[in-house]
């Protein structure tokens, strides 16, 4: 847990999005805690959101402060792969360091059924259509914070044949490219339409992998239906039908 300490103690700062800590260990008391940065006079402070089963309180803390408030509440990570020799590496890496509340299960996030509610989110990596299921969980969950890398964008390369595509398509690497853009700038408007604030950024140097590109996602509060209408609209014109539109079709009609 000092490893964790430190991380949330680094990541204190003007830069830092917003954190949240929940399942306390006394949970009749504070069910979660938010914590987002704030300057007031020029100071750095940080709001801390205290949420009861009834009622939320807020308060500007100093950094210091911030850590008694988040000192003894269990941060519980869970970790999927298909590969078991990855299951079984990093469960010994766990086990050997101490982490009790990290867990690692071999299987899809497509099919986990482990949590009714996570914080956040993280993916890296995951090939053509798990990135979808991934976001798509994501948003089932509640997730406040979203940080998904893609892969292997395949599924939109196969339907792109509109005509008025066609300089593009007759060329195999610029069509893959172009599938690989906008799979990933749809997904991040259809995440936009489910009322989270989106970016898409270059996260690691393209020397280290071509594969750069991260979806930021941060629960925002209402729903565009402006973004989700411009993004079917999208869909339709060039004949797209990716996987993270039909999941969270089904999810806008629950």
């Amino acid at each position: 847990m000092d490893t964790v300490r430190k991380k949330l103690e680094e990541s204190l700062n003007e830069q830092l999005l917003k954190i949240t800590v929940s399942n306390p260990r006394k949970a009749e008391e504070i069910k979660r805690y938010s914590v987002r940065p704030v300057l007031l006079k020029g100071r750095l402070l940080f709001q801390v959101e205290r949420y009861t089963k009834t009622q939320v309180f807020h308060e500007n803390l100093d950094k210091e402060q911030v850590m008694r408030e988040l000192q003894g509440y269990n941060v519980r990570i869970i970790g999927l792969d298909l590969k078991k020799d990855v299951i079984r590496k990093c469960s010994r890496l766990a086990e050997k360091y101490g982490y009790e509340s990290l867990k690692f299960y071999e299987g899809s996030i497509e099919k986990f059924e482990g949590v009714s509610h996570v914080d956040m989110v993280i993916t890296l990596h995951a090939c053509d259509t798990a990135t979808d299921h991934a976001l798509y969980k994501a948003v089932h969950w509640g997730a406040d914070v979203i940080l998904s890398v893609p892969c292997c964008q395949h599924e939109l390369n196969g339907q792109l044949s509109a005509d008025s595509l066609k300089p593009i398509t007759g060329y195999g690497i610029l069509k893959e490219r172009f599938a690989a853009m906008a799979t990933d700038a749809i997904r991040a408007d259809l995440l936009e339409g489910m009322g989270y604030e989106t970016q898409i950024l270059e996260f690691i140097d393209m020397e280290h992998t071509p594969k750069n590109l991260l979806i930021r996602a941060v629960k925002g509060g209402r729903r565009s239906e402006t973004r989700w209408k411009e993004t079917l609209e999208f869909c339709e014109r060039f004949r797209l039908n990716p996987t993270l539109k039909t999941l969270l079709e089904e999810e806008r009609g629950r």
